[in-house]
């Protein structure tokens, strides 16, 4: 049995659902809040947009012609607007599929996916704070969840972070439950949502169910089970934890039955690339506790103080005491945040390698009013968070993203064929195919020009982001003093702190915000260009 730290209150357990209730719906409302005219900002989210398009269009088009005949694929992908799945994320994209089928293909509905599941993610810190210590305890990590920046930030964009994270969490908790109660049903529950929350994010949360099975090989140093039970459990975990992985290669199997040949890749394909393709990590001192800097930047000092404390009681009392919930939480915890702030891909340290570990942040911080014995104090603490929320919420400046009014520009003057540097994933959620030969990327400015003159392109669209990629288009800064844009567009999501922090370092983003030129889309005419 788990050590659990309860602490017995005379309070109502209907006083307890009110609260929980407050903070849900507070949670919701800052969420919205914040989301309202955002827009797609990422890279990635335009993927996962044209990815849930094209899931849609192909639905209806088995509907419409039925699995007893060859499916025209190759005419069905060079005429949609989306593009068949890419990034090994099928998971993610099943939810996004579902939830259009009700709510339509938009940019609303890849954010509504994220704050509604932002808000189930808050009820299931609740519900694992409250098993692993008690119910007042769950409010205050519930309340601190559903105020932190770093949490709205995740719930309010469209990438698979916090899709996965509500998966991850109910394996968490279903595991938990598997050891209080003894038996296979929650852990091979455990197992199918762990799994679940890989295909949401592939690789790079590949330590979740690694984490789970290293719990129990903990539990036998502990002496809490023999050797045979860590075998048997450990056996149907494994084995319920593949059934999504494997069952999302199923429909490419039975579709290559049919058509014989698939101008896609499949999804064990997909993760074969991903796996080859990724880039190589990188021990780094150097680059040590960055993901401390980012919260401190973003939640702010106060805030990050007490979680530093936090971080070192729960250290202190896993050594002295320890008692698994303190251990488990502390694991979880630490072991991403150090994956990120020692380990890099090729120098960048990048913010959602280390999310799983935010939701688990506010438990450490909760922790510390362990000792607290006046419930009214609880009930007090749960209200100032959540006015800190709204304040926080209201201070803060309104982002939105510059690109469905460019391409809405784009769309109402009839053109057909434009160069965009850079983001052409999102442009193509907005505006369709319309991008001149989106993967390819000029070295320099006459190879730009070289290229645009040869296929006859008039229009090009420059996201000034694109000075500081990783693929050394700076060139792009020799357009900005020589040529006037013949229409501009803010977008203010570029000089969000928080939004940078998962394509940047801490360097380049501190270069991108003092940069007033990130703040715009702008589209010029290459004929002037040309004449430059």
């Amino acid at each position: 049995m788990i050590q659990m730290n309860k602490k017995t209150f005379s309070g109502s357990n209907g006083v307890v659902l009110i609260f929980l209730l407050l903070i849900l719906i507070s949670g919701y409302f800052f969420r919205c809040y914040s989301a309202k005219d955002r827009g797609l900002f990422h890279y990635d989210e335009g993927l996962y947009f044209s990815e849930t398009r094209f899931l849609n269009e192909g639905f209806r088009y088995i509907m419409i012609n039925g699995l007893d005949k060859a499916i025209d694929f190759g005419r069905l992908k060079s005429e949609t607007n989306g593009i068949p799945l890419i990034t090994g994320k099928p998971g993610y994209n099943l939810v996004l599929f579902l939830f259009s089928l009700a709510a339509g293909v938009n940019d609303r509905t890849l954010i509504l996916v994220s704050v509604m599941f932002g808000i189930i993610n808050i009820f299931l810190i609740f519900l694992i704070t409250q098993h692993l210590y008690n119910k007042w305890l769950g409010l205050i990590s519930a309340s601190l969840a559903a105020v932190s920046s770093y949490h709205i930030y995740y719930s309010t964009i469209a990438l698979p972070e916090m899709v996965g994270a509500v998966f991850f969490l109910i394996g968490f908790y279903c595991y938990l439950l598997s050891i209080q109660r003894r038996g296979v049903l929650f852990l091979a529950l455990s197992g199918f949502a762990v799994g679940y929350a890989f295909t949401c994010n592939q690789w790079r949360w590949v330590f979740l169910p690694l984490s789970i099975v290293f719990f129990d090989f903990l539990r036998l140093t502990m002496h809490k089970i023999n050797f045979y039970n860590l075998v048997k459990r450990n056996f149907v975990f494994i084995s319920f934890c593949l059934i999504p992985i494997v069952s999302f290669q199923a429909p490419y199997k039975i579709l290559l039955l049919v058509n014989k040949y698939l101008p896609f890749r499949t999804y064990f394909q997909q993760l074969s690339e991903r796996l080859a393709a990724g880039e190589p990590m990188v021990f780094s001192f150097q680059n040590s506790w960055v993901f401390l800097k980012y919260f401190w930047i973003i939640e702010g000092p106060i805030l990050s103080l007490i979680l530093f404390y936090g971080i070192i009681r729960l250290a202190i009392d896993v050594f002295k005491k320890n008692k698994e919930a303190d251990i488990y939480i502390f694991l979880i915890t630490i072991l991403p945040f150090l994956a990120f702030s020692l380990l890099t891909y090729s120098g960048e340290n990048l913010s959602r390698t280390v999310s799983i570990s935010l939701f688990f942040s506010s438990i450490i911080i909760a922790r510390l009013f362990m000792n607290v014995k006046n419930i009214r104090v609880i009930y007090l603490l749960v209200l100032l968070i959540l006015s800190y929320g709204f304040f926080n919420v209201y201070k803060k400046p309104h982002l939105y993203s510059g690109y469905k009014e460019a391409a809405s520009y784009i769309n109402k003057r009839g053109y057909t064929s434009i160069f965009v540097l850079d983001n052409e994933a999102v442009f193509r959620a907005y505006a369709g195919r319309i991008a001149y030969k989106p993967y390819e990327r000029p070295a320099n400015l006459a190879e730009l020009m070289k290229m645009t003159k040869q296929a006859g392109i008039k229009i090009l669209v420059v996201d000034y982001n694109v000075l500081y990629s990783k693929y050394g288009q700076g060139f792009i800064g020799e357009i900005t003093n020589s040529l006037k844009p013949e229409a501009v567009f803010e977008n203010t999501l570029s000089n969000s702190y928080v939004h940078l922090t998962d394509l940047y370092n801490h360097k380049t983003i501190n270069k991108i915000i003092s940069d007033p030129r990130t703040r715009f889309i702008k589209i010029y005419n290459i004929e002037c260009l040309m004449a430059f």
